[in-house]
């Protein structure tokens, strides 16, 4: 298995149903999205993950991994290439980078504003 350890800013967030390979078989999945920053402000470039959390854990973390919330996440990683749908990405190719989350832990509280930080 490969891993991939990543610390960032959940983005969004949403708990849904997934079907399981088998008939019937239904599961809880936290999906959410998480911004790794890199380099100062001037220069700063942000990759953008699509993580998911499957079963018991996902509906225990689902009220906690909200917007701002800053992580550290563990997981097997994977690439989804598609063709880009709308504005300046229309019919162009594209890729996300997702994370199979196994392990998380919260490092921070919610991020804080900039008009925040001088006070």
């Amino acid at each position: 298995m490969e891993l991939i350890i990543v610390t960032g800013y959940v983005g969004s967030s949403e708990l849904t149903e997934i079907e399981g390979r088998n008939a019937g078989q239904v599961t809880k999945g936290l999906n959410f999205s998480l911004a790794a920053h890199k380099g100062a402000k001037e220069a700063r470039t942000t990759t953008w993950y699509r993580a998911t959390i499957y079963g018991e854990r996902a509906e225990k973390l689902a009220d906690s991994i909200t917007e701002g919330v800053q992580l550290l996440v563990h997981g097997e990683p994977s690439v989804q290439a598609y063709m880009g749908r709308g504005g300046d990405k229309e019919g162009k190719p594209q890729a996300s980078m997702n994370i199979r989350v196994d392990r998380v832990e919260f490092i921070g509280s919610r991020k804080r504003d900039d008009a925040t930080d001088s006070e």
